[in-house]
């Protein structure tokens, strides 16, 4: 029997040591919400986004981009342009997301978070359709209980939202809920010029200072609706001893004049 070369006796051996690759193999990627959340602070004090306001303290600039539903997304698109799917939330802490490992074709995906409070307009919105919640002139609501039903508003959203190709994927300890769907999403914050910076702070002082003067001037009118409430009191408790006082001198005369 012929011998092999040696060099390829030890190709042989390490390839038998080498388990054979599964054509559906996935490989895991594992994110902690602590990196994620400093992931995103980062990305959004370099687009201006927060900036620093003295004494330690953060300020947001551009509130539409800081909220969670917008910079959340665009961190799990990131992830999603080289194919990572997001496939559960573990205890609300690590974020797992998977992909095939053999797949230089992967499709982007892109990513939609829907927080806790739009998920509850749109059940208060699904409700008021059904007829089971009436909005009343005083701004209270009037449940009617044999119609309303959370769960099935609820399904009606999802179903909505599958009709966009938008399926759920996970959901937050937080309430948030997000969607998947395959395309490219937005991955990029709009980063903000100090001259924007600016602007903006100047509009937030002028707005702060307005409502400031707002309040000072309904104190003020509450204020002076209460006084004069107090002295209308006064002054018909006056007129009420006044006439008091005026019967019983009459009273006493007619006694006078009778001795």
């Amino acid at each position: 029997m012929k011998k092999l070369p040696f060099v390829l006796l030890i190709v042989s051996a390490l390839t038998a040591c080498v388990p054979e690759q599964q054509p559906n193999q996935q490989t895991f990627n594992v994110i902690p919400l602590e990196e994620i959340d400093a992931l995103i602070m980062n990305n959004l004090t370099k687009a201006n986004v927060i900036v620093e306001a003295g004494n330690d303290q953060l300020e947001i600039i551009d509130l539409e981009q800081a909220r969670s539903e917008v910079s959340l997304a665009i961190y799990l698109n990131q992830l999603g342009q080289e194919g990572w799917q997001l496939t559960d939330i573990n205890h609300g802490l690590l974020y797992i997301f998977s992909k095939k490992s053999e797949d230089d074709n992967l499709q982007p995906i892109q990513y939609k978070v829907i927080p806790p409070t739009e998920v509850d307009q749109q059940i208060m919105a699904e409700l008021t359709k059904a007829g089971a919640v009436m909005l009343l002139p005083e701004g209270k609501y009037q449940v009617n209980d044999s119609k309303a039903d959370p769960s099935a508003a609820f399904k009606a959203i999802l179903e909505n939202l599958q009709q966009d190709n938008w399926q759920l994927v996970a959901s937050g300890a937080n309430g948030i809920h997000i969607f998947s769907k395959p395309g490219v999403g937005r991955t990029t914050f709009k980063t903000l010029s100090q001259e924007e910076v600016d602007k903006i702070r100047k509009e937030k002082e002028r707005a702060a200072k307005a409502l400031a003067k707002q309040q000072k001037e309904l104190e003020k009118e509450k204020n002076d609706n209460y006084q004069k409430q107090e002295q209308t009191k006064e002054a018909e408790q006056s007129e009420k001893t006044k006439k008091i006082t005026n019967q019983a001198r009459k009273k006493t005369d007619k006694i006078r004049n009778k001795l």
